[in-house]
C-alpha cells in the first residue's frame, strides 16, 4: 500500500493529506472558514449570572450582532439578535445543564460555558 501526502489550498480549504489506496484516492479537506476569529482579548464580554436559574444577562463593549444558546448536544435553543451591547436570555423554561454561549460582534465571536440550574 503506497501513501502520499501534500499540502495545498484550493477555493478556501486547506488539504491536509491526499492518500492513494491502488486506484482510488481519499481526500481530506480542513474547512478554513470553520476557524473562528475570537474577540480581542482587550473587549470586555461579561455573562451573569452564572449559573443562572431565570434569565442570563450579557455585556459586551462593542454591539452584538447575535447571541445564540447551545445545549450540550450543540442544539440551538435560544438566539437572539441584539444589535446591541447589552442582550439578556430567558431560560426559566429550560432544562437544567451545562450551555454554549457564542456571541458574534464585527470584530469576531466568543464562546462561554454557562449553567442552567
Amino acid at each position: 500500500m503506497e501513501q502520499k501526502t501534500r499540502n495545498k489550498i484550493t477555493k478556501g480549504y486547506f488539504c491536509d493529506s491526499i492518500v492513494e489506496l491502488s486506484s482510488k484516492t481519499v481526500t481530506f479537506y480542513v474547512d478554513t472558514k470553520a476557524a473562528v476569529q475570537q474577540i480581542a482579548q482587550e473587549t470586555s464580554l461579561n455573562v451573569f449570572p452564572n449559573p443562572a436559574s431565570d434569565r442570563i444577562s450579557v455585556e459586551c463593549e462593542t454591539e452584538m450582532r447575535c447571541v445564540t444558546l447551545c445545549n450540550a448536544l450543540g442544539q440551538q435553543v435560544l438566539r437572539v439578535n441584539p444589535n446591541a451591547p447589552q442582550a439578556e436570555l430567558q431560560v426559566a423554561g429550560l432544562p437544567r445543564g451545562l450551555y454554549l454561549l457564542k456571541v458574534e460582534t464585527a470584530a469576531g465571536s466568543a464562546v462561554r460555558k454557562v449553567v442552567v440550574e
